[in-house]
């Protein structure tokens, strides 16, 4: 997860359609549950606006690439002024192959305004 403030920052999410994003609820991001399709963001360089703090998830709603490749991104948008959190724990890298796979089906650039 990553922590960010302030507002209005921008999350670009590049990829190659068919490919494509849907902005999820914590139910739908934990089980990976996909919204009707004509909810996604599908032109591979879409750019979400945060405008409110909270929780942001996003998910790859291509086939099983969510459940099976974990490919899905949560940002915690804190107010202006909120103490900045404690560093999380590193985790193990992922297994090349998995990694490789990620990275040519879906790949996320976050563009964080300072």
């Amino acid at each position: 997860m990553i922590h960010k403030d302030p507002l209005n920052d921008i999350v670009v999410f590049k990829y190659t359609p068919p490919n494509h994003v849907f902005e999820m609820n914590q139910t739908g991001f934990q089980y990976c549950i996909k919204p009707p399709v004509n909810l996604a963001l599908t032109t591979g360089n879409d750019v979400v606006t945060i405008v409110t703090p909270g929780k942001k998830r996003y998910i790859c709603g291509v086939g099983e690439h969510c459940i099976l490749f974990q490919q899905k991104l949560a940002i915690n948008v804190r107010e202006a002024n909120a103490p900045t959190p404690a560093p999380a724990p590193t985790a193990l890298a992922p297994t090349p192959s998995s990694n490789q796979y990620f990275s040519s089906a879906f790949s996320i650039i976050a563009l964080l305004r300072i």
